[in-house]
């Protein structure tokens, strides 16, 4: 009897060639019904899953670094997969959370909270790393701790291989903006709010830009604006996804880039 299958790896052009391993036993399999929907996922917790993000890439970014990629390119957070900007996204969630790192390069992740309600340290309004302070010669001092704004959504080329909203889960991302791109979230959420529209009934194009100060060249998400209206069957897919993941999104945790922003 065989029993999945075994891939090998040929030598002469890198395919593969399939191969049925046999049990050593014997099974009667003949009447055992897969089961049509996920199972084994029972223990599985909001808080051990991640939505993938779309992560800018900077100078200093280990795939840069590597030679994999360029600074200001956009990559899947998990997959690795590229991506060349401008993209045309679907929007229809919004998910702020809070993230803090050391002051120093390389000190790592401080504390988070994926609900910018209550994070390590407590409540996060009640928090004095994500307050405003001044330096000894008085000028204003960011917060330690960053609001980070989340975007779930879908980028509308990876849409195009969904069958059935089963296949959702697989093309959904998220959009984190941070710093220096905090404006551009700012603006976004302006714009819906006064609008009264939904989220997915407009077609969004994401841009990127490079930005320099005193402390360096890093890159930043420069736009998300509204370019056409969405299909009906784009808004209506939207909608299914705010129903199906808006209660479930636990929102990515921010990797710290070495982003030499203010």
């Amino acid at each position: 009897m065989a029993f999945g299958k075994d891939k090998e790896k040929k030598d002469d052009n890198n395919e593969t060639e399939t191969k049925d391993v046999a049990l050593a036993g014997s099974f009667d399999l003949e009447n055992v019904e897969l089961p049509k929907e996920q199972v084994g996922q029972e223990r599985v917790r909001p808080e051990d899953l991640q939505v993938p993000r779309l992560r800018l890439l900077q100078g200093l970014s280990q795939e840069v670094a590597e030679g994999k990629n360029r600074a200001g390119e956009l990559i899947h957070s998990i997959t690795g997969k590229d991506y060349k900007p401008p993209l045309e996204v679907l929007l229809f969630y919004y998910a702020p959370s809070r993230v803090m790192f050391g002051e120093d390069m390389g000190e790592g992740l401080q504390c988070q909270s994926r609900d910018a309600i209550e994070g390590g340290f407590g409540l996060c309004a009640d928090c004095s790393f994500g307050k405003w302070t001044r330096d000894e010669d008085g000028s204003p001092k960011a917060p330690k701790c960053s609001l980070v704004h989340n975007f779930p959504c879908f980028i509308i080329e990876e849409l195009k291989g969904v069958k059935s909203e089963k296949d959702l889960g697989k093309c959904l991302i998220s959009i984190s903006l941070m710093k220096s791109s905090a404006q551009v979230a700012n603006k976004l959420l302006t714009r819906i709010n006064l609008s009264g529209d939904q989220w997915w009934d407009k077609i969004y194009k994401i841009d990127v830009a490079s930005k320099t100060n005193e402390k360096g060249t890093f890159n930043i998400f420069k736009a998300i604006e509204p370019v056409k209206d969405a299909s009906e069957e784009l808004r209506k897919l939207g909608f299914i996804a705010y129903k199906k993941f808006s209660d479930k999104i636990v929102v990515p945790l921010v990797e710290e880039d070495k982003v030499v922003e203010d």
